[in-house]
């Protein structure tokens, strides 16, 4: 199997770093509102945070959903970041369960299998449906993407234990999500991707702030 840097944001590590987290505070704020703890699941309120980190370690990638229901907290978003321009690098697919989700690749039927209770780390990922994907771990076209959204509707069901003991099978909405990265992300995922090329198949791991717009 050759080397891939699979772009997955939530098989990536929350990075607590204090100094990286100060940094980008003032410019950022959690998806749910409050003050940034740790540098992932952000929602970014000024764009010119991507020139301050451009020459840096950090990678921001974005997620970008065409679901019609809005989040209280899209009001955050810098307005001035517009999809144009940013680079478009593949689809995942996102579990919506009472405003929260997953992602199909931990949660679902996605073309990547993700098992963390393996002890072997290297064995983690396991692609499963190579013909699909991209050379970011994404797949690779809305229309492979829709079919897995529909296999995830019709075959997937959450199961959660009640209060009272019993379960009971969740509402979800299963949905497409862009994933997308800004000029200078992208230029240094390239040289990451050359860096990894005598590797095994890894999923990128360091601070990225990330987020919905």
């Amino acid at each position: 199997m050759g080397s891939r840097v699979v772009l997955i944001p939530d098989l990536c590590e929350a990075v607590n770093d204090e100094n990286l987290v100060s940094t980008i505070s003032k410019k950022t704020i959690s998806k749910f509102g409050f003050d940034i703890c740790s540098a992932d699941e952000l929602i970014l309120r000024d764009k010119s945070l991507i020139d301050d980190l451009k020459k840096s370690d950090c990678y921001f990638i974005f997620l970008a959903s065409n679901d019609n229901d809005q989040n209280i907290n899209d009001s955050y978003w810098d307005s001035s970041l517009k999809l144009e321009e940013l680079v478009f690098l593949g689809w995942l697919i996102n579990m919506s369960i009472n405003a929260d989700g997953d992602d199909a690749v931990t949660d679902g039927i996605f073309p990547i299998i993700f098992n963390d209770l393996l002890a072997d780390k290297t064995q983690m990922l396991k692609i499963i449906d190579d013909s699909s994907l991209n050379e970011w771990g994404l797949i690779k076209d809305e229309v492979i993407c829709n079919n897995y959204v529909e296999i995830n509707k019709s075959d997937v069901k959450v199961i959660y234990m009640k209060d009272d003991g019993n379960y009971q099978e969740s509402d979800t909405d299963w949905h497409a999500v862009g994933v997308y990265c800004d000029k200078y992300t992208y230029d240094k995922l390239r040289a990451l991707e050359v860096i990894q090329q005598n590797n095994n198949l890894t999923h990128h791991s360091s601070g990225t702030p990330n987020g919905a717009p």
